[in-house]
């Protein structure tokens, strides 16, 4: 943990915002590399993700950075007021797969938002950026079917290409 603190600190205060309560915690969960973040500014990475990145700060930093891109984004937020509307529409096939498509669309697109966003975090606090290729280059080895239309994650290799461009 304390490694994971050092780092989330490190990228904390070379951006100023140190005037957000984050929270920062690793959940046991040995056989999904995840990490993700509420809109309590809460950022959780799982021991597989954690164990994968572990003698490797850089990479760590970028999945740190991007969790707290989302959270400063506002993604979680929007991705609610998405889901609400999702499950407050008539039960038209037509109406509900409208916003379950706008859904994807949008999380795709924040996940791209929050990989430059990330990034940006992470250089400011003297990271090594070569190393969010490597966390993308690892996504790339999961299985494809993850990151399909019904996912909710873009393609590892369009976020490397987003990430180069951006």
């Amino acid at each position: 943990m304390y490694q994971v603190y050092r780092i989330a600190e490190r990228i904390i205060r070379a951006n100023n915002l140190n005037y957000i309560n984050w929270r920062i915690g690793i959940y046991k969960d040995t056989d999904s590399p995840n990490a993700y973040s509420t809109n309590v500014n809460y950022i959780a990475l799982s021991t597989s993700m954690y164990d994968t990145f572990s003698n490797n700060d850089d990479a760590l930093a970028f999945v740190i950075g991007h969790e707290m891109a989302h959270s400063l984004l506002g993604h979680q937020q929007r991705k609610d007021k998405i889901v609400s509307k999702l499950n407050s529409t008539r039960p038209d096939a037509f109406s509900h797969m409208y916003q379950l498509r706008k859904y994807k669309i949008e999380s795709k697109n924040m996940e791209y938002a929050a990989d430059v966003e990330g990034a940006k975090l992470i250089t400011k606090a003297g990271y090594n950026l070569d190393s969010a290729n490597e966390v993308m280059r690892y996504i790339e080895t999961l299985p494809r079917e993850k990151f399909d239309w019904r996912s909710d994650h873009p393609d590892p290799t369009k976020r490397i290409e987003n990430l180069s461009q951006n």
